[in-house]
């Protein structure tokens, strides 16, 4: 049976979050700033960013003791709190948050590359190849998460992968593929290393901002002879899948460009 979407608890503009899509967001914000410091040597840049979403989380609730608290400690007081916020204040937050995120940089092209191949389905994994996908801000049109606990969020829009990683997990025995563990679109030929949250994609007519690394999970052992699933980690390596939150809808195929920026 196809997941019923709940209703939108937090509007902004096309972007839609129900109540569990803004609370998850809160509780992720110190994960979420970890994965765009992860690979980032400017220690300055860091901090800078640190410091605006602590005083983003203080504009939400100005009882957050920030800095004194690191962002640990203000994601779980949100998380805690979080009844107490209205919609439109967290709103707010949820519209400032994702380009206090964005690389200042977005006009520098660092990569290119190609789609690969589509992938989509009703829910769960693995994903079955399509000829051409119609993505809208919510992600690819007639393509639903199983799990709405840990997926489907505006900033999960779309799964990214790279098909030199699958490759590589294939060349070593392991038997995974294309749309396996769940990602919408499969990019070939653009240094993997480099695409990291923050940066923004331009894929074919679509345009969208790199935002986390996908967090593997127990569905995606079955994909490799040891169970270690753990492989797709960001913590491993570049192997990671790559979450993203869309700018601007349009039409992907494969064989599209993919440029990134950042």
């Amino acid at each position: 049976m196809v997941p019923v979407m709940a209703r939108p608890y937090v509007v902004i503009g096309p972007y839609e979050y129900t109540k569990t899509d803004a609370r998850r967001t809160l509780q992720a914000l110190a994960e979420i700033y970890s994965h765009h410091a992860w690979n980032s040597t400017d220690a300055a840049h860091n901090t800078d960013l640190r410091e605006r979403l602590g005083s983003l989380a203080q504009m939400l609730d100005p009882t957050i003791s920030y800095p004194a608290d690191s962002l640990d400690q203000v994601a779980h007081h949100l998380d805690k709190n979080f009844a107490s916020y209205a919609p439109d204040a967290l709103a707010r937050f949820l519209e400032s948050l994702w380009p206090i995120l964005r690389t200042a940089d977005n006009s520098r092209l660092t990569g290119t590359g190609s789609v690969h191949t589509l992938q989509a389905n009703g829910g769960g994994v693995p994903k079955p190849q399509i000829d051409l996908a119609n993505i809208t801000f919510a992600g690819v049109d007639g393509d639903v998460q199983a799990s709405r606990n840990h997926h489907g969020r505006p900033w999960q829009a779309l799964c990214i992968w790279s098909r030199e990683v699958i490759d590589a997990f294939r060349a070593n025995g392991d038997p995974i593929t294309y749309g396996s563990a769940g990602e919408n679109i499969t990019v070939q030929d653009l240094n993997w290393a480099s695409a990291l949250p923050g940066k923004t994609m331009r894929i074919g007519e679509v345009v969208c901002q790199i935002t986390a690394f996908a967090i593997p999970c127990s569905q995606n052992k079955s994909w490799f002879t040891d169970g270690d699933y753990r492989k797709m980690s960001h913590e491993r390596g570049d192997t990671s899948r790559l979450y993203a939150m869309v700018h601007t809808p349009g039409v992907i195929k494969p064989g599209d460009e993919v440029q990134l920026f950042g």
